[in-house]
């Protein structure tokens, strides 16, 4: 835009009328008078500079005909002009914003101001709403008391509604078209299974749960395979002890073995099918012609961790050596099954048979992975127990050589190893050392209810872990009330709820029994304790 067109434009074009404008629709009266007088000002002086500007145009024109000293005198006088003309308008703006910024100020601060508004529009403070007298209805109270009307028994079946429809949500979901999906239902199920002990819910909906394992151990891959192959004992646990599970089991066998033995497949999903493979054959009872093949089978994978024949340990990484560990784990769980007459023929030192030598065995120590130390050293006591149950003097040339690396595990104090895994290799090696040496079994109670477990041998000791690794936190639920489990561990008949409210103990009761207990385990450990004091006397 040209000057002489801006110096045509109406007054109430200019912008300082537009803010004015403004300013007085926010109801700031106290300065709108004095925004109107600058922007009054500030337009006449835009209309003189204006005026100055066509003046000063045509002065140029003059301007260079003049000698050179004219011209330096008239651009000096046109800068003194041009100097004061931005002074003023500095001074005009500076004048506007204060008196602008002063006059929100005082509105904002005007309380008298702001309730004489207030009341004309009908809006009250939160102070003035408040009654003091007012009364307030809780809604809390008023649901507590309708549940507690329900009573406990319709709560329960409530809740019991609920998990079932959330459980058959989740059967229906593994045949969903997301293997994403179909791992996340996998996952679910087997969650409610270690839950709860509901044989007759999966009775019924036992050829879906099969046809949809099978289906993601053949099709599917990686975590979808280890969640299917971590359902297929669950299913077989639920069904419990009958035709049903060793129906299922089965016909989930051939597929388990498939997959714990391709080497396509992840480790993760093999070592799970490995589990599976054991736990289900345990479950099923099957023949031992069959359960040997399987030993057989789980030997050549876990074989791996062997020393190779130069006598040095291979290189096994953390994923392949858990595949070992789930594989030999398996091997000694199926171990437990055999009669001690034949672990003493298989495993001595004169047999070429199927199974491992104890020399074997003690090879897997030296693998610089704790979870395969760990099993072999199971595997050991285990095969030490059965076979001197048979006959006393079961392997008595190697338990000398035997007995020195073991007690070499037993206070392993390398600091290369994390100190978590040192304190579970100690703890487990000199319990398996006292029975090699010794020949004394684990002495474990496992209290759950009003019931308690011994496990007293290798054996028990073996299973119960097995079945803890499979159950997770529901192992004390399926203790109570799994039929199968009782069978198992030799517990039973189940106890009927009266049974339990009777024999409750007080909370007196029990801090008195742990109090026993504390004092009793105090004096056992103070007698193999170093006496520190008479050391140093010394």
């Amino acid at each position: 835009m040209s000057i002489a067109a801006a110096s045509q434009r109406p007054l109430r074009q200019w912008w300082p009328w537009k803010l004015a404008s403004h300013v007085l629709r926010a109801n700031m009266l106290k300065s709108s008078c004095a925004i109107l007088s600058i922007c009054q000002a500030g337009s006449e002086l835009w209309k003189k500079s204006c005026r100055k500007e066509s003046e000063r145009e045509s002065q140029v024109s003059a301007m260079l005909a003049r000698p050179w000293g004219q011209k330096w005198n008239i651009m000096a006088d046109d800068t003194t002009f041009c100097g004061e003309h931005a002074v003023n308008m500095c001074n005009i703006c500076f004048l506007f914003s204060r008196h602008l910024f002063s006059g929100c100020c005082d509105i904002l601060h005007d309380t008298s101001l702001q309730k004489s508004r207030m009341d004309a529009i009908g809006i009250t403070s939160d102070e003035d709403s408040v009654n003091d007298n007012g009364s307030v209805t809780s809604i809390v109270s008023e649901t507590k008391s309708v549940i507690e009307e329900g009573g406990d028994e319709v709560d329960e079946q409530t809740q019991e509604e609920v998990f079932e429809e959330k459980l058959r949500e989740a059967i229906d979901g593994i045949n969903q078209k997301s293997a994403q999906g179909r791992t996340s239902s996998l996952e679910s199920v087997a969650k409610a299974f270690t839950k709860k002990c509901i044989p007759d819910f999966v009775s019924d909906r036992r050829m879906t749960l099969t046809d949809g394992i099978e289906r993601s151990l053949k099709k599917g891959r990686g975590s979808e395979q280890a969640a299917a192959a971590q359902l297929a004992p669950l299913l077989c646990v639920q069904l419990g002890a009958g035709d049903e599970a060793e129906e299922v089991c089965k016909l989930l066998t051939p597929v388990l073995s498939v997959v714990a033995h391709d080497t396509s497949a992840s480790y993760q999903a093999r070592a799970k099918c490995c589990w599976a493979l054991g736990l289900c054959s345990f479950l099923s009872g099957g023949e031992m012609a069959d359960v040997i093949q399987l030993m057989e089978s789980f030997e050549t994978v876990f074989s791996g961790s062997y020393l190779k024949g130069n006598g040095t340990v291979p290189v096994v990484s953390a994923e392949l050596a858990s595949l070992h560990a789930a594989a030999l784990s398996a091997w000694n769980l199926l171990l437990t099954l055999m009669a001690p007459c034949d672990i003493y023929m298989f495993m001595s030192e004169e047999s070429d048979e199927f199974a491992p030598q104890i020399n074997q065995l003690s090879e897997l120590l030296d693998s610089p992975h704790l979870d395969v130390r760990m099993a072999a050293g199971e595997t050991i006591a285990l095969a030490y127990e059965l076979g001197r149950e048979h006959n006393e003097d079961f392997q008595r040339a190697n338990t000398p050589q035997l007995a020195d690396k073991l007690r070499q595990l037993a206070t392993d104090s390398h600091k290369y190893r994390a100190k978590k895994d040192r304190k579970q290799q100690r703890s487990s090696f000199r319990d398996i050392l006292h029975y090699v040496e010794d020949d004394s079994p684990p002495d474990i109670q496992v209290r759950f209810g009003q019931e308690n477990l011994a496990l007293d041998s290798w054996c028990r000791k073996k299973q119960y872990d097995a079945f803890c690794q499979v159950l997770g936190s529901g192992m004390n639920l399926h203790l109570t009330e799994n039929d199968l489990v009782r069978d198992i561990f030799e517990l039973g008949e189940r106890l009927s709820p009266p049974y339990y409210a009777a024999n409750k103990q007080t909370k007196h009761e029990r801090h008195m029994m742990n109090s026993a207990a504390f004092k009793a385990r105090t004096i056992s450990r103070n007698k193999h304790r170093d006496k520190r004091s008479a050391v140093m006397a010394c």
